[in-house]
């Protein structure tokens, strides 16, 4: 067995043998071959240069380097150049392993040699073959153009790989092109790494990074915001209009967005020469007389030029001045819809959002609750916290089904875990009259830090996640969140320390809620709470709430002039007089002491068809069976 695989392995090593003799028989053919060629050429015989070119031929053919080499430049310099024998015999060379060759392959393939006799079409094809053997080879040039190759195909995910690997080896063109790459929207889009790579670009001295490094500055894209920093990084630049106009946009913004006299030549240079943005900042600029005299004219001519040429800003901008009537121009809603649409078309959110308004409300268009929830969606998906919100509010006060009002409510969390207050306030009402609550999973309730620390080993229940988003708004400030806090507390219903309650509805009546004022005034009439009791300041709590339209608060002053409590003298045309304004916004207990004052003359002149009308009212109404009742008694009797 062991001599059979012996015998086996030298009959082998035998073959390979016999095959690198006959290779080395053949390039020594061909070696002598090509002497016989430089003979022929020495001679300077037209024929024996013919002949010559042929040996050349049977050489190159048989694989010998110096031949394809000697036939492809022979081939390049002929006249007239024949390129495609030139290129025929340096792809020979490339077969063979010739990375010289392969090199000005790359070249010829990218037309970068036209000056040099080849005249060849680009290819892409042949130039990806060649320069992915020359990447294949580690050679830079070749890294570079099979990357390139990738990039033109729309195979970012391939070309970025061979990019890094040309990065490796400082190829400046590399980190341009990644630079790109990750700045650009997208699936590859990743800012901090498209900062990095124009950064180093950048350092490089590439002016083109430094305009996109400045654009990253001034954005925050990748990199803190620091304005200070584009301007210092734009000023390096070349002197573009577009490097003059993001540098003048930096320094507008320093100036809280205000242009000033050394900013408005440039914005107005590129505003002649078309430019559509500096056109839109030209037309704020003579709106508001920065930077130049104010012309509200001129702001509108700049504005529609702008809107013109499809800018979203100001094609928004003109729609609200048409819809408003605002100064310079005369009120004029279709104007102001179709400059409107126009924006909300080309994707800008506020003004999807305040067309979307508009279809909801039937204002300035005919009312189609379809359209406008198509574009809240639109709006909203773009993270518009207008449109989010309305949206919202639409789902949980427009909407029957159950389905609607959870999606409401996951709407309103997102902006209330943004630190949005108002959701804030809106979510926690949400949450404690359990509308579109219940269908909601624990996880999906609980959507921040302090709930999940809060839910830790229990469930909570949407008392206690409604409790804890009013309670944000109403540190937040938001009065009607501190008043409904304040109620909560005092009346019971969560629980909670009665003095901080208090602290609650005073704030809110200090922010001057008509309800809290009457709430805090009732309280300090009887001394309730832990108040001390003060008729005085009680009083003037009810008639600030009253004086507000606070239909209770007018009710209860009636009764306290006509009857004198509290310490209180009695004044019966004022008791009257308040009595009356609660009665006439539907107050039930208003109503019928109104009648009563009518029949009896108190505070009022008698009037027994009065007395009869109010106490009819009274009796017709369903907010209060009591006093419903006791009206209805009472008209027996009248």
């Amino acid at each position: 067995m062991y001599k059979h695989l012996i015998a086996t392995a030298f009959f082998a090593f035998a073959a390979t043998a016999t095959q690198a003799q006959n290779v080395a028989a053949d390039t020594l053919k061909a070696f002598k071959t090509a002497q016989k060629a430089q003979k022929l050429l020495k001679s300077g015989n037209e024929k024996k240069t013919a002949k010559a070119i042929e040996l050349f031929k049977q050489a190159g053919s048989q694989g010998l380097p110096s031949a394809c080499r000697f036939l492809a430049e022979h081939y390049r310099t002929t006249t007239p150049p024949d390129t495609a024998q030139s290129i025929h015999w340096l792809e020979i060379l490339g077969d063979l392993g010739d990375t010289q060759s392969i090199d000005r392959l790359v070249d010829i393939y990218s037309g970068k040699l036209a000056d040099q006799g080849y005249y060849a079409d680009k290819n892409p094809q042949k130039l990806e073959e060649w320069s992915k053997t020359l990447a294949n080879k580690g050679e830079l040039k070749g890294i570079e153009a099979y990357a390139n190759c990738f990039l033109q195909k729309g195979d970012t995910t391939q070309a970025i790989g061979w990019l890094e690997k040309a990065v490796e080896k400082e190829s400046l063109p590399a980190l341009k092109e990644l630079a790109n790459i990750y700045a650009a929207p997208g699936s590859n889009q990743a800012p901090e790494r498209a900062f990095d790579f124009a950064t180093k670009a950048a350092e490089k001295g590439d002016k083109d990074c430094m305009y996109l490094l400045g654009n990253m500055y001034r954005a925050g894209f990748g990199c803190q915001k620091d304005l200070n920093k584009a301007i210092e990084t734009l000023e390096k630049c070349p002197d573009t209009q577009d490097a003059k106009l993001v540098l003048a946009a930096c320094k507008m913004e320093i100036n809280d967005g205000k242009i000033d006299e050394n900013t408005f030549p440039v914005f107005l240079e590129a505003a002649q020469n078309g430019n559509a943005i500096a056109q839109y900042y030209i037309a704020h600029a003579y709106y508001d007389g920065s930077g130049v005299q104010a012309d509200k004219q001129k702001a509108m001519e700049w504005m529609l030029k702008s809107a013109g040429q499809d800018h979203p800003f100001a094609q928004y901008a003109c729609g609200m001045y048409y819809l408003t009537g605002q100064e310079p121009v005369q009120q004029d809603t279709i104007k102001g819809i179709e400059w409107l649409q126009k924006a909300a078309n080309a994707g800008m959110p506020e003004a999807q959002a305040d067309l979307a308004a508009c279809y909801l409300e039937g204002r300035y268009v005919e009312k189609n609750e379809g359209k406008g929830v198509e574009l809240l969606k639109m709006a909203a998906a773009q993270g518009n916290p207008n449109a989010v919100g309305i949206l919202a509010n639409y789902y949980i006060g427009q909407c029957e089904a159950e389905e609607d009002h959870q999606n409401g409510v996951l709407l309103l969390q997102s902006l209330a875990t943004a630190g949005d207050v108002e959701s804030q306030y809106n979510l926690g009402t949400c949450y404690l009259n359990q509308i579109g609550t219940k269908g909601l999973s624990q996880e999906q309730k609980v959507s921040n830090d302090d709930l999940k620390k809060l839910a830790e080993g229990k469930e909570l229940t949407d008392q206690q996640i409604g409790t804890y988003w009013m309670e944000k708004a109403a540190e937040a400030g938001h009065p009607m969140a501190q008043q409904n806090m304040g109620l909560l507390i005092i009346n019971d219903i969560i629980p909670g320390d009665k003095a901080k309650g208090i602290e609650w509805i005073r704030k809110s009546s200090d922010a001057g809620l008509p309800q809290s004022q009457y709430t805090l005034g009732v309280l300090t009439l009887m001394g309730q709470a832990g108040i001390k009791a003060n008729p005085k300041a009680g009083l003037e709590l009810l008639q600030k709430a009253a004086n507000a339209g606070f239909p209770q608060a007018q009710n209860d002053l009636g009764m306290i002039f006509l009857q004198g409590a509290y310490g209180i003298k009695p004044n019966l045309a004022q008791g009257f007089s308040w009595m009356k304004k609660a009665a006439t916004v539907g107050m039930p207990s208003s109503m019928f002491y109104t009648a009563v004052c009518y029949a009896t003359g108190q505070g009022t002149a008698a009037n027994k068809a009065e007395a009869r009308k109010w106490m009819q009212k009274a009796a017709a109404q369903n907010d209060d069976p009591q006093v419903k009742q006791a009206a209805q008694e009472a008209l027996k009797q009248m």
